[in-house]
Order: C-alpha cells, then sequence, then structure tokens
C-alpha cells in the first residue's frame, strides 16, 4: 500500500501519515519522556491499536515527544490525566487530513480519582480501605502545587503520582 501526498501532513517540521479516519496527535513539549507515560496510561500498546510514539524529537521550540493514535477519541478523563502527566501539551484532532481541533492543556484545577496522595495514612488510599475518591485541588499553576482534600498534605509536581 503506498503513501500519497495527500495522506501526509507537515506537523511541527514532522511529517505524519494520516488516515482519512479520525486521527489525533499528541503534541508533548517541554515535557521530554512524558510520551511514553502518556502511552502508557492510554493503552496505545493493545493488540489492534494502531499507533505511534515518537520521543526526543528535536523542533523550532526545543525537544518533544509525540503521539498519534488512529480511530481514537480521548474522554475528558483521559485529556485531565495527559494534562497532569504533560501540563503544556497539545492535542490536536485531525479528520480528512486537517487539523479540526486543537487543544491546549493546562494543570486542572482539580483532579478527582487521578492522583494518588502521598500520605500513607490518608482515607483516599486504596490501602485504607475506606473507599474515598482521591482529590486535589491546584493550589499553584507555577510551580505545580496540589492538595489533598482529605488530608491536606500538599504535594509538589515532581512528586505526584498516577492513582
Amino acid at each position: 500500500m503506498g503513501s500519497r501526498l495527500s495522506d501526509l501532513i507537515m506537523f511541527n517540521n514532522y511529517n505524519f501519515m494520516l488516515s482519512k479516519d479520525h486521527t489525533v496527535l499528541v503534541n508533548i513539549g517541554g515535557h521530554v519522556r512524558k510520551g511514553q507515560k502518556i502511552a502508557d496510561m492510554l493503552g496505545v500498546y493493545k493488540e489492534g491499536t494502531r499507533y505511534a510514539v515518537a520521543g526526543g524529537l528535536e523542533g523550532e521550540r526545543g525537544t518533544k515527544d509525540m503521539i498519534k493514535l488512529h480511530d481514537k477519541t480521548l474522554t475528558k478523563e483521559e485529556i485531565k490525566k495527559i494534562a497532569v502527566i504533560a501540563p503544556s501539551a497539545t492535542i490536536n484532532v485531525i479528520n480528512s487530513s486537517s487539523i479540526e481541533k486543537k487543544l491546549r492543556l493546562k494543570f486542572p484545577d482539580s483532579a478527582e480519582n487521578i492522583l494518588l496522595c502521598r500520605n500513607i495514612n490518608c482515607i483516599s488510599r486504596p490501602e485504607m480501605k475506606e473507599g474515598a475518591d482521591s482529590l486535589f485541588y491546584t493550589v499553584s499553576q507555577n510551580p505545580i502545587t496540589v492538595k489533598c482534600h482529605y488530608c491536606e498534605r500538599t504535594i509538589e509536581e515532581k512528586d505526584l503520582k498516577l492513582a
């Protein structure tokens, strides 16, 4: 199966093969090596999934990672998780070889069932068996800092862990 010129799109100086169907590109600038973590979280390595993950790409604005997903619609929950992992990521939804939607992410104001509290005694921890969903509020966007709803522990970006 040969590629046609109309099946290629130039995206930030990179050529990506696109189909006529729905495609999502996740551009993770400034967050090198976060692409693998996002791909794992999205479960792209399951059999039958069509994807491409590229890391350490050099671009005009520095190094970045990129993920291409074919026929994948991201849920609000997945988008929030991407924003937690890579707050400055951009998601592009492509249909018929043109960008239909562009979403520039930022760290969410709240995160429910996304993060794990670092306080081992917090009731939101699964091992506590209290059944409390984890819930965090963003205290600061720069530097990223969140606060647990239950134990009020403050956690910095470098110490965040996905639930």
